[in-house]
């Protein structure tokens, strides 16, 4: 029989395991320089007390590309590579132009940065943010290739319009959000342009970018189907339920019974109407946006609305958290496995009444969606 290890042994076993990386890493800082040549394509933009500061990122981490690595190996990747060199944004101006072309290129450009000191290492996580590891002062930067700028870009960032206008063009021609949130954070889009701070522009993106393809998705025939898409990816274990109806949209976020992350209650909820929400959503702030996008994605593609349930169960093996871009990713990819399908509300309840570890029941009780009374239960078993 498999023997049982408690909630605080798998976390503390986990957290042995990445401090043993964490000083693998710290130590490559003997081998830092005052002077880098690398190709980047990211930015970060961060809100700090002395104000914004804003940081080219070095490496190859592409959360796209990251989704199916082990969590070591994404956590070791972004501390590594993730090397954001940054200056205050009232002191350094002059090196907008030489921001906004990096944010702009839809492909890594060559960058030459000087430092005023040595990188150091200094792994900070975040919910919302990807891991910082390394970090110095910049006295200069040069970049020295070519950014590579989609045409459909120029064209609508030479227009003066509106955040919202510009974001429209982006959707129509299929521009992914990673590179929107780029340019809104490099203040590339509207007409009072500045730079926003990357928290900020993540979670602006997903919102806006989701309310401007709602406008689409509110027009689409009703899914008539009970289905459910699954996936686990990081130790984070999402279940969308797509129920027959007009938009709605219900996330909950669940710690499993007997964690010490789980608090009083255990889960948290939040939820929208068919005219979308207005406050917000501050009990799971970034990721309820992440995985909101991703929902309507979907939606969009297949031309449908409905109503949407997600339920995401985060174990204690989450112990480093990397940002929501593994939120957005993991939602999407259970888009890309084939759902299961029941013929009723009640069947649904019955399979996740069974299949979750968290208390189902006892989050049922909060829903503004299940048990909603529409004439279609009473012709198969009433929920």
């Amino acid at each position: 029989m498999e023997e049982q290890v408690s909630s605080r042994e798998r976390i503390d076993l986990q957290k042995t395991r990445f401090n043993a990386l964490v000083q693998q890493i710290k130590a490559k800082e003997a081998f830092a320089t005052l002077d880098i040549e690398d190709k980047t394509k990211s930015l970060l933009v961060v809100n700090t007390a002395d104000g914004l500061k804003i940081g080219p990122i070095f490496g190859n981490f592409d959360p796209q590309e990251s989704y199916g690595l082990e969590y070591e190996e994404i956590v070791k990747n972004l501390a590594l590579s993730t090397n954001p060199y940054d200056f205050n944004l009232d002191k350094k101006l002059a090196l907008k132009d030489s921001i906004q072309d990096l944010a702009k290129s839809s492909k890594p450009v060559d960058l030459e940065v000087d430092l005023k000191e040595k990188p150091r290492f200094g792994l900070n996580s975040d919910t919302i943010l990807n891991p910082i590891g390394f970090k110095a002062k910049l006295t200069k930067l040069d970049v020295i290739g070519n950014p590579r700028v989609p045409w459909q870009v120029d064209s609508v960032l030479e227009d003066k319009l509106k955040t919202t206008e510009m974001l429209k063009e982006f959707v129509h021609y299929d521009f992914d959000n990673y590179y929107i949130t780029r340019m809104f954070s490099a203040g590339l889009l509207g007409i009072d342009k500045r730079f926003v701070s990357t928290r900020q522009s993540i979670t602006a993106t997903d919102d806006l970018l989701t309310k401007i393809m709602l406008e689409e998705i509110r027009q689409n025939d009703e899914n008539q189907k009970y289905l459910i898409y699954e996936n686990e990816f990081l130790h984070n274990k999402f279940f969308v339920v797509l129920l027959p109806g007009k938009w709605e949209y219900e996330q909950y976020e669940m710690w499993p019974i007997g964690s010490p992350w789980s608090g009083q209650f255990g889960f948290n909820h939040e939820y929208e109407t068919f005219y979308g929400r207005t406050k917000y959503a501050e009990f799971q702030a970034g990721g309820y946006y992440a995985s909101r996008i991703s929902v309507v994605e979907f939606l969009r593609e297949k031309k449908q609305q409905a109503k949407v349930i997600v339920f995401r169960e985060i174990y204690d093996e989450y112990s480093v958290p990397v940002g929501v871009w593994q939120v957005r990713e993991n939602v999407k990819h259970a888009f890309d496995k084939k759902p299961k399908e029941f013929t009723s509300e009640y069947e649904i309840k019955k399979y996740l009444t069974k299949s979750m570890k968290s208390n189902f029941e006892k989050m049922q009780s909060e829903s503004k969606i299940l048990g909603q009374k529409r004439i279609m239960n009473f012709f198969g078993q009433q929920s």
